[in-house]
């Protein structure tokens, strides 16, 4: 390749001597860039390795930023998981003391519900005093964790606030002669009975606490009702005896 090159530029410079005479600036502005030309080509195929460092250097800087943002993101994480852990075991470590003060309550809401059906309508008597004795078993067992008992006195609250809106009958029968009766259950506004003829009507007397017969007339709007309730009929507008029971 050498001789070849300096053969070609003997050539050129044999060539422009020859020319030299006719015409000295052309020729020279030839050869010049001939030279040029030649000079140009060789420059652009040296290796540079101050250049190839210089493109290493960067890509390792850009590899180091993105590395120290995902530590950093890892470190937050992990602060924060820390802080969680913390706070889970000082509410472990808390956990006898609030177990201590809510047994009492759980015992007192007992009382309470207990009282309260005592007082409340006698429907569904028999039904209520069972769910409450087996209420009391739950709640003394030592195979059932703080939270079911708790659960188990929120169910049984959730089921008597139920009958307050609700309008039910039912067949039972009466605690005088044990007769076979509809009993009609108002919410907790009013509770009838009427026998299964459908000629006799009464109404419980919270104040006696005993039944008080109704009027006769009554018997069509109770035996309505009690269509009603038990999903015999559509519903409708009932006139309820609530006063003057005679």
């Amino acid at each position: 390749m050498k001789i070849y090159r300096c053969s070609l530029l003997y050539f050129v410079l044999m060539m422009s001597s020859n020319l030299l005479a006719e015409s000295p600036g052309k020729v020279t502005g030839s050869v010049v860039g001939v030279i040029s030309v030649n000079s140009q080509q060789h420059t652009a195929g040296v290796y540079n390795p101050a250049s190839r460092l210089s493109l290493e250097y960067s890509e390792l800087l850009a590899e180091l930023d993105v590395a120290v943002d995902y530590n950093h993101k890892i470190q937050k994480k992990l602060a924060l998981q820390e802080g969680q852990l913390l706070s889970l075991q000082q509410q472990l470590a808390s956990l006898p003391n609030i177990e201590k003060n809510i047994y009492p309550l759980i015992k007192r809401m007992q009382g309470s519900l207990e009282h309260f059906i005592a007082e409340d309508l006698p429907f569904r008597l028999k039904q209520r005093q069972q769910s409450l004795r087996q209420l009391d078993k739950d709640l003394s067992s030592e195979s059932l964790s703080l939270s079911q008992k708790y659960h188990k006195l929120l169910s049984a609250y959730k089921k008597e606030a139920e009958y307050g809106h609700q309008l039910q009958t039912y067949q039972g029968g009466l605690s005088s002669n044990s007769s076979q009766v509809n009993f009609l259950v108002l919410g907790r506004v009013a509770f009838y009975y009427q026998t299964l003829d459908g000629r006799y009507s009464a109404k419980w007397s919270e104040g006696s606490s005993k039944w008080i017969a109704l009027s006769v007339k009554f018997n069509d709007e109770i035996s309505k009702a009690i269509d009603m309730a038990s999903g015999a009929s559509v519903e409708q507008l009932i006139n309820f005896p609530m006063l003057g029971l005679k």
